[in-house]
């Protein structure tokens, strides 16, 4: 019998580009049947081969079905910044990591301890609520539902078909407010069959308006964007599909495919005019924000073949592509 390789490892890299957080599910397992160790180990991002500069880890009760090497404890790892500074390279003050429980846990990195173990509803709600993404702001984004300018952690969650949006303060870990963010039956098919692979596809992330200089949201549905202003309005519907003509919609599913194994990209540029989005394993598509339409469509390279081996580098490609996307678009 062939066993089942072990899911691929869970990073993320902070945005002053000094540190990597790595957790590799095959490290997790501990003696008792429903306990495992989570382990996360954050590296020197800033050498080519860097040292692990400390270890974070805590205990976490999981489901007896999730007690085996096939299975992740991480879902996705995220680095926050407190400082007050708008600077990309603000240094990170706390790791998020959003579990396979339905958990979020945020670390204090300069005390190094485990300060909030956020669960935004109770286990009996786990047959009608997931869990699917999560994303921050920095303490300089315009929100006006902050709590006092500090940082904010926002988790993307379905309620049977309702997705919706809770935001919390980093520093106090309590709920600050949700933000409805659409429904599954907003895409095209609408057999409740396929309700649950379409949360497959459910993404979130959190900019900084060019325009207003307000927080903004994008939250990636299965064949759309989801683009809301800073008091959860919504400004636009960003079709999601492989044709740069917005208005010359081809016939057919636009959706690409998906797995466990495939993360979801949604993300913005620094700079907030633009946002990117996976479309297939080997597929992202580029919108400008301010213009509120797709202008791009990367493909990967036979180097890349694997989505998930290629998003360490979306936050550089953003940074890299914006000039290149603003002087094409005064071109036209």
């Amino acid at each position: 019998m062939t066993m089942a390789p072990p899911p691929p490892s869970i990073t993320a890299i902070s945005t002053d580009g000094s540190l990597l957080a790595v957790h590799t599910p095959s490290t997790t397992l501990i003696s008792t049947s429903t306990k495992k160790r989570l382990v996360i180990r954050c590296y020197d991002a800033s050498l080519s081969y860097g040292a692990v500069r400390f270890t974070l880890s805590t205990n976490i009760e999981t489901t007896t079905g999730e007690n085996d090497a096939s299975s992740s404890l991480v879902k996705q790892l995220l680095f926050i910044s407190s400082s007050s500074s708008s600077s990309k390279a603000a240094p990170p003050s706390h790791l998020c990591a959003m579990t396979s429980q339905n958990q979020i846990l945020v670390w204090d990195l300069n005390r190094g301890v485990l300060i909030h173990t956020i669960v935004p509803f109770l286990p009996k709600d786990c047959k009608r609520m997931t869990l699917h993404s999560i994303a921050s702001s920095s303490s300089s984004s315009g929100g006006e539902e902050e709590d006092e300018g500090g940082a904010s952690l926002y988790a993307l969650i379905t309620r049977k078909d309702k997705v919706i949006m809770y935001e919390y303060s980093i520093e106090h870990g309590k709920l600050v407010r949700k933000i409805k963010s659409g429904s599954l039956e907003d895409d095209d098919d609408d057999d409740d069959d396929t309700m649950g692979k379409k949360a497959t596809y459910l993404g979130v992330a959190v900019g900084t308006s060019s325009l207003t200089h307000n927080t903004i949201y994008a939250v990636r549905h299965a064949d759309h964007i989801r683009l809301m202003d800073h008091v959860g309005n919504k400004l636009k519907k960003l079709s999601l599909s492989l044709n740069d003509d917005d208005d010359d919609e081809e016939e057919g599913d636009k959706r690409g495919t998906n797995s466990d194994n495939t993360p979801v990209i949604v993300q913005f540029s620094h700079d907030g005019k633009l946002l990117i989005a996976s479309y297939s394993s080997t597929s992202l598509v580029l919108f400008n924000v301010e213009k509120e339409k797709q202008c791009g469509i990367i493909q990967l390279s036979d180097t890349h073949s694997d989505i998930s081996t290629f998003i360490q580098n979306v936050d550089i490609l953003l940074d890299t592509t914006t000039t290149t996307t603003t002087k094409m678009m005064k071109s036209e």
